[in-house]
């Protein structure tokens, strides 16, 4: 429910002031001193039809409204524009499911500056307002309504009606099962629109095994619970692929997943994947012992969630195109759970708008998240949590434009809230975050975590907005050295930000009342030891409780008098992170057990694996028994269960059915092809 609370002024985009009128004096003045009488005239009439055509151009002109590439739980906006050159426009926007009478508000769109980065190969981008909303409902209809604003004229309203996608059906489509074993290649072939091929594995609890699947340029398939060993090369190769599904694949490869050109509107979760980088201290870095990509995807609409990667040089990541061509718009990369990044644990490198990372976790990374660049944005990192990372947890470098990095939480050795760009970012904005540094345990591997300060955020050119941010360090650091960050020059930390927080006497060893039971590395050698994932949810009396900024679309759901600092809500659940485990009798893998599941097990009673529950690699009446018993304990009530129960002439029907089916069930040879 959306609450009354304002928000501020500064959650617009803040560009650097036009620079216009001071270039037309400096040019125009030194001039009149040489010019005669009929020159002069002449001058001040140009002149003073440059000024009116400047004022003009103060107003605002809306160009085409777009909503490109929906994901299953977000939309992405671009609002082209021209003229507003003195940047006082700003575009608000509300939703609401088509038929509902509510709205609710979202987090206004970002002014996207054109511009051009000459430090990542060219890579250009127009002048547009662009922006999200989060957290909707897959499948749903929206009408969204978008009102531009200039007080110099030119404001308009729009509305437009745009639906999230659907999640995927797993159980509709030709079926082509795999037996246990090893097969060596899986190629496999196109289904088409509302008929995927879904190429599964008969047994979750024993997979068909291979050394590598080939999907390139292949649309509507889904590949789901099989093992791919492939110690030297891809697991999973996605090139130019679309509408595909990635699910419940376990990956031991050097790369895991890797679409190299355009794959779009793929899925890819809960799977578990696996490479060869170990944590240590050569490992670490650019230039560190580490090898491979986790899951790499160029491309728009793509999502990727509730994965476990671990051990690569980047764990999660887009394509670094430098020289080249591709659209990295529209993109969710969330719930993952992220484990020994010998370089980024998520490489959000070359974006080009609406690309959002968020309710990650990252454990023993060099890097958290990268942005290295944005090019003109947004990216939006977003409540995601990192534990020990040691370098720094954000990277917008290479003169990264229009990051948003707002709600996470960050435990470290070294400074807290750290950035440390060799060149200039710009229109980023920072809100809500909190960082805890500690101990300058001294360069790990070349590199240094920061010199203990709660903030040393380098470096803006001057049109980055930062407030209501937590930091600090913990008490065994020592000196701890004072929060400044440059914007462009430095400055005390509270002299930029007026709400934020500086954090005093936390323990490293146990890190109550912010986070009770955790403690934080003092040393390198405890800094480079493998860690378990931490629960850094807020306790009960935390400082930072209530005290954030509130951002409609983002935090307006707050539990107490107002949002809270950093990536949690005290006394929230613990979301999911990684692989999330199945449900007994939930066939239709929705995470609910219901009559949909009930369906499934009708069509493949005696014909396939889809209704399995023991492991056999078939669907009977034991099936039943245990799907009944997991459909009572989901909560439906006696009657509900007793009026699904079949009569042996009812699990006779369906044993009929099935073998009418049968004609439907493609086999493995003609569905895929096989290389030994």
């Amino acid at each position: 429910m959306l609450k009354s609370n304002p928000v501020r002024e500064s959650l617009g985009s803040v560009v650097a002031p036009s620079r216009l009128w001071p270039r037309m004096f400096k040019v125009a003045t030194p001039r009149l001193k040489a010019v005669p009488f009929l020159g002069l005239c002449s001058l001040v009439l140009a002149l003073t039809f440059s000024l009116s055509h400047v004022k003009a151009i103060d107003s605002i002109t809306a160009g085409s409204l777009t909503a490109p590439f929906p994901t299953f739980e977000n939309l992405s906006f671009e609002w082209e524009f021209s003229g507003d050159d003195n940047n006082n426009a700003s575009v608000d926007i509300q939703y609401r499911p088509v038929g509902s009478t509510t709205w609710s508000q979202g987090m206004p769109l970002r002014r996207v500056e054109g511009g051009t980065n000459n430090n990542a190969g060219g890579q250009s981008w127009t002048t547009k307002y662009s922006g999200s909303l989060f957290g909707l409902d897959p499948g749903t209809n929206y009408e969204v309504q978008l009102d531009l604003t200039d007080p110099n004229g030119g404001s308009q309203q729009q509305s437009i009606n745009v639906g999230t996608r659907a999640l995927p059906d797993f159980t509709q489509g030709t079926l082509v099962e795999l037996a246990p074993g090893f097969h060596g290649e899986l190629v496999v072939e196109s289904g088409t629109p509302g008929n995927p091929m879904i190429y599964r594995s008969q047994q979750f609890d024993n997979p068909a095994q291979f050394s590598s699947i080939d999907l390139q340029g292949k649309s509507n398939v889904i590949i789901m619970g099989l093992e791919v060993n492939s110690p030297n090369g891809h697991g999973i190769k996605a090139n130019g692929a679309s509408d595909f599904v990635i699910a419940r694949n376990t990956i031991n490869a050097r790369h895991g997943i890797r679409a190299l050109s355009d794959a779009t509107n793929g899925y890819i979760v809960d799977n578990i994947v696996q490479g060869q980088t170990v944590w240590a201290e050569n490992s670490l870095g650019a230039s560190g012992n580490n090898v491979g990509e986790g899951i790499e995807i160029s491309g728009p609409g793509n999502v990727i969630a509730y994965n476990t990667v671990r051990g690569f040089r980047d764990n999660i990541s887009t394509l670094e195109f430098e020289g080249g061509t591709a659209d990295q718009r529209s993109i969710d990369i969330h719930n993952n759970e992220i484990l020994v990044a010998g370089d980024d644990g998520v490489e959000a490198d070359f974006t080009q708008g609406n690309v959002r990372v968020y309710e990650n976790r990252i454990t023993d990374a060099f890097i958290g998240i990268s942005t290295q660049p944005t090019l003109g944005g947004p990216t939006y990192i977003m409540r995601n949590v990192m534990y020990n990372v040691t370098s720094v947890p954000f990277k917008p470098n290479r003169f990264s434009t229009g990051d948003v990095i707002m709600h996470n939480t960050v435990v470290k050795v070294g400074s807290g809230l750290f950035t440390n760009s060799g060149n200039e970012y710009s229109n980023a904005l920072f809100r809500n975050n909190l960082a805890i540094g500690g101990v300058d345990v001294g360069d790990i591997n070349g590199y240094s975590a920061g010199n203990s300060r709660p903030a040393d955020l380098r470096n803006c050119d001057g049109s980055c907005d930062y407030d209501y941010d937590a930091v600090g360090i913990t008490t065994a650091a020592s000196p701890i050295n004072s929060a400044r960050i440059y914007n462009p020059n430095s400055t005390p930390f509270l002299t930029v930000e007026q709400n934020g927080m500086i954090l005093t006497g936390i323990s490293a060893a146990d890190m109550g009342p912010l986070f009770p039971g955790v403690s934080q590395p003092t040393t390198k050698t405890q800094v480079l030891t493998e860690h378990m994932p931490q629960d850094l949810r807020l306790g009960n009396s935390a400082p930072v409780i209530d005290q954030a900024e509130v951002i409609p679309g983002v935090n307006d759901d707050f539990l107490g008098s107002g949002p809270d600092m950093g990536a949690y809500e005290a006394g929230q659940e613990l979301p999911t992170y990684g692989q999330r485990a199945l449900v007994v009798g939930d066939f239709n893998y929705d995470f609910d057990v219901d009559s949909g599941d009930l369906s499934v097990f009708q069509t493949s009673y005696g014909v396939n694996s889809l209704g399995d529950t023991n492991g056999n690699g078939s669907t009977d009446g034991l099936d039943f028994l245990v799907f009944q018993r997991a459909l009572s304990a989901s909560g439906a009530t006696a009657t509900q269960s007793v009026s699904v129960v079949p009569e042996p002439s009812g699990l006779l029907l369906m044993i009929v059915a099935g073998i009418m089916g049968l004609g439907r069930r493609r086999s493995l040879a003609p569905a895929c092809q096989l290389k030994y």
